[in-house]
Formats: C-alpha cells, sequence, structure tokens
C-alpha cells in the first residue's frame, strides 16, 4: 500500500511539471498592433505538455476572437495577420484557449494609433 502511495505522489509530481500551457512572452504592454500588420505571437515552449492549442485574442471583458486554430505550440511562434474587423483598443490580450489567467499576454493596442 505504501508502494501505491509513493508512485502516485511521483507521477502527480511528474504531471506538474508538464506545462500545459505556455507563458506568452510577446504581446507584451509595449506592443501595438496596428490594422493588417503581420505580428508574432512569442511564448515559452518550454515543458509544452500539450502539442496543439487554440489562441484567441480578447478585449477586456468583451468579446474573444480566434487568431489561429490548431497551433502547434511546440513550435513557440504563430504568425497573425491583424483583420480590420476588430475594435480599436487598449486592453487587448491574447492567450492559448483553456489556459488559466496566468497564461494570457500583458494588455497591448490594437488598431489606429
Amino acid at each position: 500500500m505504501q508502494f501505491l502511495v509513493l508512485a502516485a505522489a511521483a507521477l502527480a509530481s511528474a504531471v506538474s511539471a508538464a506545462t500545459t500551457t505556455p507563458k506568452i512572452l510577446v504581446p507584451n504592454s509595449n506592443s501595438v498592433w496596428p490594422y493588417k500588420g503581420d505580428f508574432y505571437v512569442l511564448w515559452d515552449k518550454a515543458g509544452v505538455a500539450e502539442k496543439k492549442a487554440n489562441l484567441i485574442l480578447m478585449n477586456g471583458d468583451g468579446p474573444a476572437y480566434a487568431l489561429a486554430m490548431d497551433i502547434d505550440l511546440t513550435v513557440g511562434n504563430q504568425l497573425i495577420t491583424v483583420p480590420t474587423y476588430y475594435p480599436q483598443g487598449e486592453n487587448y490580450t491574447v492567450f492559448f484557449w483553456g489556459s488559466s489567467a496566468a497564461n494570457r499576454s500583458e494588455t497591448f493596442r490594437l488598431g489606429k494609433f
């Protein structure tokens, strides 16, 4: 019985060491995405456990927009072309679908500035 408890603890430790969604490095608070611009979203790919995710854009508490679907998290970046139909704003973040608030990017600006 003690062996099973130790084995379960070791397995839980190994699972928690793997990151399911990586930390987004760019965009950050210095980023400005003008309409029709091409930008890379960059993230720390070390320890990524899941290989695929959807990249989502959100303006504050407003609606969420899909930027890229089924991207490969092991690559560490994704090229994005900013469409013109997103409202201009200064409170945008990107995140991977299903990630926690800790895995959101810093807020950045999008639109004509």
